[in-house]
């Protein structure tokens, strides 16, 4: 995985360790072993191809497919890498070009701290975890906002900011409620 982040790194492109992964560093561990990197490309093509090409010289055994984004579609397109020996990784690129907005994904990835169990690879802070899972807005991510909150040191005064600056008061104002019901 830091071989992965440190191409992405060499391309420009900042990522940080989003999803399950950065839920189990925050205190909340779900049983699940994919990788989840986030990056802010306004052009997920290139990206997306030179990620693949970096593969197939790199690791020629690994497979890499991707989506484009749509105009409905928040995110700015997913690329998927699997193997036999790896975890799958999934790229989520979380500003789509046809719209031009990240919501707080920018922001997370940019504050996101490097973790020395996770052998330096940057991950995102919690509050800003819990945004992204706010955006996101299914029940399995409003799920994982919950017990974030519940398991995790979160910074009460800057998941106010952040949910004030995009628009989440609202459904973080639920989230609390259920994490202090549980």
């Amino acid at each position: 995985m830091v071989e992965l982040a440190e191409y992405l790194e060499s391309v420009g492109k900042q990522c940080a360790v989003v999803g399950a992964i950065a839920l189990a560093v925050h205190g909340y561990v779900r049983g699940t072993e994919d990788w989840d990197f986030g990056v802010t490309s306004a052009d997920p093509r290139t990206l997306f191809e030179g990620l693949h090409g970096w593969l197939e010289s790199a690791h020629p055994d690994l497979n890499l497919t991707y989506t484009m984004p749509d105009d409905d579609d928040p995110l700015g397109g997913v690329a998927t890498i699997t193997g036999e020996e790896i975890p799958d990784v999934d790229i989520i690129n979380f500003f789509n070009p046809l719209h031009g907005r990240t919501g707080p994904a920018g922001e997370a990835i940019e504050t996101a701290l490097p973790d020395n169990a996770l052998h330096g690879l940057r991950v995102v802070r919690p509050e800003y975890l819990a945004a992204l899972k706010l955006t996101a807005g299914s029940f399995k991510d409003l799920g994982d906002a919950v017990e974030l909150l519940k398991t995790s040191d979160i910074d009460d005064e800057l998941l106010n900011e952040i949910a004030e600056k995009y628009r989440l008061v609202k459904v973080l104002k639920e989230v609390r409620r259920q994490a202090d019901r549980k």
